[in-house]
């Protein structure tokens, strides 16, 4: 499904910059992906992203603030249960 939603908004991007409707800098994005998921290892190589990386980066953010964020669900989810 993500893959799909992705798909859908780059062939957008490129149906809008064909119009001339929007300008897309491909440049900069590629920058930004590069700079979020690559990694440098010690010799200062940057190394394009696995699998296993994105899916750790995944869990990672998903994970951050656990706590916090599982109380306010469970305490959301009760709440209108009862209430």
């Amino acid at each position: 499904m993500v893959a799909f939603v992705l798909g859908g908004v780059f062939v957008l991007l490129q149906y809008l910059g064909s119009l001339s409707l929007v300008r897309v800098d491909w440049g900069r994005i590629a920058s930004r992906f590069e700079n979020l998921l690559y990694t440098t290892d010690a010799l200062g190589n940057r190394r394009a992203p696995t699998v296993a990386s994105l899916w750790r980066w995944m869990l990672d953010f998903l994970t951050a603030d656990f706590q916090p964020r599982a109380s306010f669900i469970a305490g959301l989810a009760l709440g209108l249960r009862i209430g």
